[in-house]
């Protein structure tokens, strides 16, 4: 418990002047407005994106158990509504455990995991209302409109938090769906009914996307 959660003794002034009261009238009130972070902390059943249209800076711990043996637990950062937002998810299944993590900056999204070497990067389109992007890795475990029980508390927003790892090498996905857009639309002979092309792009999401726009 923080030293100044902790229970005092009352304090006793027997020779305090008027300056004197004053001048412990503002610390008593300075005390008072640090004592009540002690209990800033609440739970409530609701989906990510209402807590995001709330406007304020939380950091969120959540545990989410599907039922059919997957287990994830996470802690989510907001700033604002949604401006910036990171999300550090652990997800255990049959007894094996992954971790995958999330950062949201402006229309950018970067997203890596611990069993993948490298991460992906896309640019959400300004018809993406999602808060992860209709793109986000499914291993996740969790969306931004499904209710579940958070426990929010208002933090102090640091930077460093929304800054993507510099041990990681991001593959951006955006640009690679628009290269092979590109040459769908100019018929190269590359690619043909070759759905092989599609196994360029890095991730699994990308790539089932490609295939499904190649019809394969």
């Amino acid at each position: 418990m923080p030293l100044l959660c902790r229970k005092r003794k009352p304090l006793h002034f027997p020779y305090m002047t008027s300056s004197h009261s004053k001048v412990f009238v503002v610390l008593a009130l300075s005390s008072l407005v640090i004592l009540s972070s002690c209990s800033s902390k609440k739970t409530m059943k609701t989906s990510l994106a209402d807590i995001v249209k709330e406007g304020k800076n939380y950091s969120c711990n959540f545990t989410k158990d599907d039922g059919k043996g997957t287990v994830t637990t996470g802690t989510m950062y907001i700033e604002g509504q949604g401006k910036n937002v990171r999300g550090d998810f652990t997800v255990t299944k049959a007894e094996k455990t992954s971790e995958s993590h999330l950062i949201r900056t402006g229309d950018t999204m970067y997203m890596w995991t611990s069993v993948m070497p490298k991460g992906m990067k896309m640019t959400l389109s300004a018809e993406d209302t999602s808060l992860f992007g209709k793109n986000a890795d499914p291993n996740m475990g969790m969306s931004d409109t499904e209710p579940m029980d958070f426990s929010c508390e208002g933090w102090s927003v640091d930077d460093d938090v929304f800054t993507p790892p510099s041990d990681v090498t991001f593959s951006d996905m955006t640009e690679q769906m628009k290269a092979v857009q590109n040459m769908m639309k100019s018929g190269s002979p590359a690619m043909g009914k070759n759905c092989s092309i599609c196994d360029r792009i890095t991730g699994d999401t990308a790539k089932a996307q490609c295939k499904q726009a190649m019809g394969c």
